[in-house]
């Protein structure tokens, strides 16, 4: 075999281990967090008021894994998500979870107004102060909060 035909094939073959290196990275599931200590809790009346009051303490939450408690408010399901609005029915604010894909079963057998507690990552937050909509907390990849 000559050079050029050696340096060739091992150029491939680096070529292909550096693709599927990047492949397998850009693929990577995100960590599971369901068994991880939430870094606080919040009942929903409670992160309600720090929405409206205190909005510079909320926002060192971002990013962080926070457990939401209260009453079920909506449930969307799709053929591939779950989303489950917790609040109340007087108010129009909601806190928002997109459930982890893997955690999906574990919230089929909830109903509207059944009490839960879930736990996720705080992605944001909305304020409305002019149309009346309510406030919104956003979180993803959540499961239910187990208590440990």
């Amino acid at each position: 075999m000559n050079k050029k035909l050696k340096y060739f094939l091992i150029a491939c073959l680096v070529g292909l281990c550096t693709v599927f290196g990047v492949w397998q990275y850009v693929h990577k599931a995100p960590p599971d967090n369901s068994d991880k200590k939430p870094d606080v809790t919040f009942t929903f009346p409670e992160i309600m008021e720090k929405v409206s009051k205190d909005t510079a303490s909320l926002s060192q939450l971002k990013d962080k894994i926070v457990c939401m408690k209260g009453c079920i408010k909506k449930i969307s399901v799709d053929s591939n998500s779950t989303t489950i609005e917790i609040g109340d029915t007087n108010s129009l604010s909601c806190v928002i979870c997109q459930i982890d894909s893997r955690h999906q079963d574990e919230f089929k057998s909830c109903k509207v107004l059944d009490p839960i507690a879930i736990q996720g990552f705080m992605t944001g937050y909305a304020i409305d102060n002019d149309l009346g909509l309510g406030n919104t907390v956003e979180m993803n990849f959540c499961s239910q909060f187990k208590n440990k």
